[in-house]
């Protein structure tokens, strides 16, 4: 009681197994799908309810009821769209909500890329050593630019919040010495990063890079080994 639910720690990450690249994506593809059912019925009882006790028990009563509101808001248009469209069309939202971010899809390389832990080049990144990098761009021509609405300049995303997402691929082009390959661990190949990312699995955005995040992690994920930059990490 009193403590945060994740459903990420408790289902996927358990089953993955270093090297069984296949076996990791079969995983991970499952538990996405089963994650977002899982928040399809609960935003349904924190509309009941009005608090969001299974995830988020800590937070202070102004975050339940704008919580609770949104739910309910959002359970009166999925009845309306059952009653004049039918349930198909949740059905397509709920397909192309999760899809995108599974393996099979290229918009994938982005996502689990995102906050993973490589190993920073210049070893100006985080932990002890400086080596962990806890994010990183996809940088794969300008169709995927644009299939990823620019989200794949990650790391520029996290050193300026307020630039627009338009203006991140020319944000990168002004400041070559901060996004280069020499300055940062980035990918190009989408299928590459994919099966690089699922044979080894990382700690999410540097937490193993230091103590107290190894013992949070092992506390959660027993005798897994993960990668902090090209550290093999055992949990």
């Amino acid at each position: 009681p009193g403590e945060p639910m994740s459903v990420a720690i408790s289902l996927f990450s358990k089953g993955w197994r270093s090297g069984e690249r296949w076996r990791n994506m079969a995983v991970y593809t499952a538990s996405m799908f089963l994650e977002r059912l899982v928040l399809i019925v609960a935003d349904k009882v924190v509309a009941v309810k009005g608090r969001n006790d299974v995830f988020f028990p800590n937070k202070p009563q102004a975050f339940h009821d704008a919580a609770a509101n949104h739910a309910r808001l959002a359970a009166l248009f999925q009845v309306l769209i059952i009653f004049t469209l039918g349930w198909k069309p949740l059905l397509l939202l709920y397909v192309a909500e999760t899809a995108w971010q599974c393996p099979f899809h290229p918009a994938s390389a982005m996502f689990i890329t995102n906050h993973g832990s490589p190993e920073q080049p210049d070893g100006g990144g985080v932990g002890a050593e400086g080596k962990c990098q806890p994010s990183q761009s996809t940088y794969a021509g300008k169709w995927y630019d644009f299939f990823c609405l620019n989200t794949n300049f990650h790391v520029e995303h996290h050193d300026f919040p307020r630039v627009p997402l338009l203006a991140l691929p020319r944000l990168r082009q002004i400041a070559p010495e901060f996004y280069g390959k020499e300055a940062l661990n980035s990918g190009s190949n989408p299928w590459k990063i994919i099966h690089g990312a699922f044979k080894d699995p990382q700690f999410y955005a540097c937490m193993g890079a230091s103590p107290a995040g190894t013992r949070l992690i092992s506390q959660e994920i027993k005798g897994q080994e993960f990668r902090v930059g090209n550290t093999p990490v055992m949990s």
